[in-house]
């Protein structure tokens, strides 16, 4: 007996990814897969710092940082003191929504490094909004994000990190 011919479409509806049925919508879930690997790639580096710039509705500016020395993680914000961190670190926190409209809008060099520029969007619990990711051409890391908060999303509008990778990075005094 042969198997029936089933349409890319009743395949997407079966696999629960109707939206996949495309060729275009293939090739943006061909680039979401490389941002996801490269927030993956830099969550499993072994010592990394983040440093971020956040911009509140009410135009207040808080800073943030992150390191993670192999599995010891620490935080600070603003000028309080350091404290240890017993929460595994998702940089971006893709696991907490979903990404999309996924797009290479370039390159650009970041502290001589050079980077492909991408762009998405996401929806999650930490907000909605449109993102533009650095992500390091040799490595894979993340590099740089900036993401513009959707207004009435978030309690921050615009968020600005920088990612940093390696041995210079130690644990906080």
């Amino acid at each position: 007996m042969a198997w029936p011919a089933i349409a890319p479409t009743a395949i997407g509806i079966i696999l629960g990814i109707s939206s996949l049925h495309s060729p275009a919508a293939l090739a943006a879930s061909e680039e979401c897969r490389v941002i996801r690997n490269a927030v993956a790639q830099s969550s499993e580096a072994q010592r990394a710092r983040m440093r971020q710039v956040l911009q509140t509705n009410d135009g207040r500016e808080v800073q943030r940082e992150w390191r993670m020395i192999g599995n010891r993680h620490y935080h600070k914000v603003d000028n309080a003191a350091w404290r240890s961190d017993p929460r595994k670190h998702d940089w971006m926190d893709l696991r907490d929504g979903e990404i999309s409209d996924c797009k290479r809008t370039g390159g650009e060099s970041i502290d001589g490094v050079s980077a492909t520029v991408w762009s998405y969007s996401r929806d999650g619990k930490t907000g909605s909004g449109t993102v533009k990711m650095w992500i390091d051409n040799e490595a894979g890391r993340v590099l740089r994000t900036e993401i513009d908060f959707s207004p009435g999303q978030a309690k921050y509008r615009k968020s600005i990190s920088r990612f940093d990778y390696g041995n210079g990075i130690s644990a906080p005094e």
